[in-house]
Order: C-alpha cells, then structure tokens, then sequence
C-alpha cells in the first residue's frame, strides 16, 4: 500500500471512531404535573369552565395547554438559564417568556447570558383565539443538563395567552417537523440531529399514580430507542404529512362500534386524551358502556370498570388500547380520554394523546419520516 495512500485510510478511520465517541445518547426524564383540569375539579370549579369556555366545542389546540402533563427541562444561554417546557410533537417552535413577560414564570434575561444574540424579528403564534407574541433571539440551548447544544433561534413572548398562563410550565418545546415553525427556526431536534447515535428519539410515558405529580419515570431517550422501557419490536408505519408527526389509521372498533374510515392522525405529546369526530367519540363511549354527562362534556365510567379494549388498524397493523390507559382519573370520578375535535374539512381528524403513547413507546425517525411503536413495559 502507498505511504499516500496508507494514511488517507488512517484518517477515515480515525474520523469514524472520533465521529462514534461524540455520538450522543440522552435520557431526559420527564415529570408529571397536575393538570389544569385536574387542579379546576379539585377547586370545584371545573363544571363551571366547561360551560363558560369555548373549548368544549372541541378546539384542541386551545385544550392542549389545560390539560398536559408530562414536562422537561431546557437550558439556554451562558451560564445556563432553566426553563421547564412542554414536550410537544404538535409544536415546531421552542419559546419561552422573555424578561419583559407579564406573568409568573421563570423568564429569560438574554443581559445575563455573554453567549446570547437578539435577533429582534417579531413573530406570533396563534392557538385559536388566542395567541403568543414576541421577538426572536438566539442563543446557546442544551437539552436538560446535557452536552447536547447547539446555538438555536427561539421565541422570547412578551405577550403570553392567558390560557397558558395556568400551565405551570414555562413554555414550548417544538419537536414537529420544520415545516411547522412559525418563527423560521429550524427545531432544535433536527439541529442537533447529527450528534446523535441515531437520528431518532424515544417517548415513554410511565402509568398513572395518584402521588405521581411531580416525580420523574417517563423518560425521552434521544439518538436510541428505549429497551429498558419498550418492547424490542417496533412497528414502524410512514408518515402522510411531515408536519406533524402524521400517519393515517384505517379502523377504529370498540365493543359493537366499528368505523372503517381513513383518518390522519397525530402523536401529540402535549395532549393528556384522544381527540377524535364526534361521531366516533359518541359510538366508542356507548358501546364501552360509558354515559354522557353535559356538565363535564365528557363520557364517565365507574373507576372500577373494565370494558374491552380500543382497537385501531395503522398501515395493515392491529395496535390495542386497554382500559388502563384510555380510563382517566379525574378527582373521585372516572371519565372516557377521548373528547370531540372537528377539523373543519383540513388538518387532522385524530391527535393521539397521552393514552395512545402510555400503552406504545412512540419512535421518532427524523431521518427516514416514519413513526414507531413499541409496548410499552408497565
């Protein structure tokens, strides 16, 4: 072999085995907080809110910020400042209140940071009638407390919606595709995508517990899948929209009510339910043996109850949700997770909340636009 030659090889492999050292792994555990709805029923006040609000007509986007639960952890800027922000498939945008915010959450003072740039472009986010708005800035954002960083353009929101304003979270972090960025920023997944061992990430989200609130043990693994937590096989379908993480489901048949229909459908982290059209809300509740209750706008179950299971067909594949995930425990009484959506003719039909994603490790794959699923080990 040429000395030339010899090293040029010697190089390569070099690059490879440095390259394999710095592909990261990372585990964020996520914590569950009581949600808005929870915390409103607790207060007594929850039956009064769904009669006053606009969001039982079925606005999921709005709902979204009463009703998520799992958070983690973002540092920005040099030193680091902590923001807790919901994990959200749905969202393309990281955002968090600026300094300037008129509300009680932590907020970020870019004067503090020696690493921060103000890009100043003013940008909005609307979620139904409300909305977000800001400016840009840029700045040095790790996951958690991690080495994965990367200098990334975010929302600094001066103007917070009020709905958002009862979240205990202090802002959003957007894990959609870049198509959904409203402030022209691409995510800061896909960004940090070629550091990963994989250009994956992971989603498991531990079983309910009525002391969990505030505790860790749902996990995202970013660049791997979750072996620990998630069964090996893992289904994987191709996405219909690289938007969302969008797929397309063919059937849903619960008890004696089957509806064979194409719908798109989303995993949504930030969502603690099914969202479905009323017509398959109103036939899976019926016939789990559910009763419709108007003061709630939901279907309530005895919380000792075990109907069967929900079944859905995904791309030729039977994937089943038992009544562990899809009973919801709010207060002392027990409701069906699956509320009404309309889409109005565009956008999804179905958003697959925090049911869906307890009874199946959701798995990410930036790179080859599909989605996965994996039991989940409970």
């Amino acid at each position: 072999m040429q000395k030339g030659h010899f090293l040029q090889m010697r190089a390569i492999l070099l690059f490879l085995f440095v390259s394999g050292l710095l592909a990261e792994v990372l585990r964020i555990p996520l914590r569950r907080r009581e949600t808005n709805v929870l915390k409103l029923i607790r207060e007594g006040k929850y039956k009064k809110f769904v009669h006053g609000s606009r969001l039982v007509s079925g606005n999921q986007v709005g709902y979204d910020y009463y009703d998520t639960e799992y958070v983690g952890d973002v540092n920005i800027g040099t030193p680091p400042q902590t923001f807790s922000v919901i994990m959200d498939t749905a969202a393309g945008d990281l955002w968090i209140p600026d300094i300037t915010a008129d509300l009680g959450k932590h907020k970020f003072d870019g004067s503090k940071s020696s690493t921060y740039q103000k890009d100043g472009t003013p940008f909005q986010i609307k979620y139904g009638t409300e909305s977000f708005d800001g400016f840009i800035g840029v700045d040095n954002v790790c996951m958690g407390n991690s080495t994965v960083c990367v200098t990334q353009k975010f929302g600094q929101a001066t103007k917070v919606a009020s709905a958002f304003g009862m979240q205990s979270a202090d802002g959003i972090f957007g894990m959609a595709w870049p198509a959904m960025t409203e402030i022209q920023a691409i995510p800061f997944l896909f960004n940090v995508m070629p550091l990963l061992d994989q250009p994956i990430f992971t989603i498991f989200l531990a079983d309910r517990g009525p002391t969990a609130n505030g505790e860790p043990g749902s996990l995202f693994t970013y660049g791997a899948t979750d072996p620990i937590n998630c069964d090996s096989q893992i289904t994987y379908v191709p996405l219909s929209s690289r938007t969302y993480w969008q797929f397309t489901i063919q059937s849903v048949t619960a008890g004696s009510y089957s509806k064979s229909k194409s719908y798109q459908t989303i995993s949504d982290t930030g969502s603690s339910f099914f969202f479905a059209p009323q017509e398959v809300v109103t036939g899976v509740g019926v016939a789990l043996g559910a009763t419709f209750d108007s003061n709630w706008g939901a279907y309530q179950l005895p919380c000792d109850a075990t109907p069967g299971d929900i079944v859905f067909q995904v791309s030729g594949n039977t994937f089943k949700v038992n009544h562990q995930h899809y009973i919801v425990q709010m207060g002392d009484e027990c409701i069906l997770g699956m509320f009404p959506i309309a889409s109005a003719g565009f956008g999804p039909s179905w958003y697959f909340g925090e049911p869906w994603v307890r009874a199946y490790c959701n798995v990410y794959d930036m790179q080859n636009g599909q989605i996965g699923f994996a039991l989940a080990k409970h």
